[in-house]
């Protein structure tokens, strides 16, 4: 008999499923987007960084297409915004 299992709380659900690394990755993510918009005063990017962790805490939403989704704009930003600094007058 297969066994679900769901922790609502994303890190510990990447850790059970998935091992250390996993987890690692995840908190490394996390961390490199707060520390890069941190740098650059890019305050409405680092709230959202927070509010995905504090989610991240009391939900599985990477579990879901709609988290997945979430989780790859915020990264889009971060791309898009490190590559065109120029743009928002930040050089």
């Amino acid at each position: 008999k297969e066994f679900f299992f769901n922790a609502h709380n994303q890190f510990l659900e990447d850790w059970f499923e998935n091992g250390i690394f996993a987890l690692i990755f995840l908190s490394l993510w996390l961390f490199l987007q707060g520390f890069i918009h941190l740098q650059t005063n890019w305050y409405l990017a680092l709230f959202l960084i927070i509010h995905i962790f504090l989610n991240l805490g009391v939900e599985t939403m990477l579990s879901r297409l709609a988290g997945m989704q979430y989780i790859s704009i915020v990264t889009g930003f971060t791309l898009h915004y490190l590559q065109n600094k120029e743009v928002y007058h930040e050089c």
